[in-house]
């Protein structure tokens, strides 16, 4: 059971949609409340408005087979998948894809090892990023870029595990 967070009822779960960004996978408002705010928003748009709304709604089972396509595609080439991704990291760092690809090919700013075929996903060369600013910072590998992050991208805890490794061997 769940409460409708719109009229205030509570309904059986199949009486929500699915809704992937909650914590329980189902939007908060009932498929009946949703209908009604719905068909309030589409009852204000002009023909113009409607027609071009309607243009590009698709089926569920056209959406599903356009997935499946773009998925076993993604899969199985991967100059498509370096270009997805290309164009995707690119859009989200505010950079162009040229210049994300550029950066992209420098060795890493840690260790300076280059990694140009990544084997698997995750692998491979990353543009670093302030996670609180969004500004760029360098390219490092993917170990250089995931002991970062494990660190909280904090300098004191980073200094703290050298000088514990120092203790260790003084030769460091």
């Amino acid at each position: 059971m769940k409460l409708c967070k719109r009229c205030k009822t509570e309904k059986s779960e199949e009486n929500f949609s699915p809704y992937l960004r909650s914590k329980d996978g189902l939007f908060s408002w009932c498929k009946k409340c949703n209908c009604e705010l719905e068909k309030g928003r589409y009852s204000k748009l002009t023909p113009e408005e409607r027609k071009l709304k309607n243009r590009h709604h698709r089926s569920e089972k056209a959406q599903e087979k356009a997935h499946t396509k773009q998925s076993e595609r993604y899969r199985s080439d991967p100059e498509y998948r370096l270009r997805i991704g290309t164009v995707a990291n690119a859009k989200r760092y505010g950079i162009t894809p040229e210049e994300y690809l550029e950066r992209r090919s420098r060795p890493c700013a840690i260790c300076g090892v280059y990694k140009l075929e990544p084997r698997k996903p995750g692998s491979g060369m990353h543009v670093d990023h302030n996670k609180t600013t969004g500004q760029l910072r360098g390219t490092l590998c993917a170990r250089c870029n995931r002991g970062i992050g494990m660190f909280d991208e904090s300098p004191e805890k980073l200094l703290g595990a050298v000088s514990y490794l120092k203790s260790f061997d003084p030769v460091v």
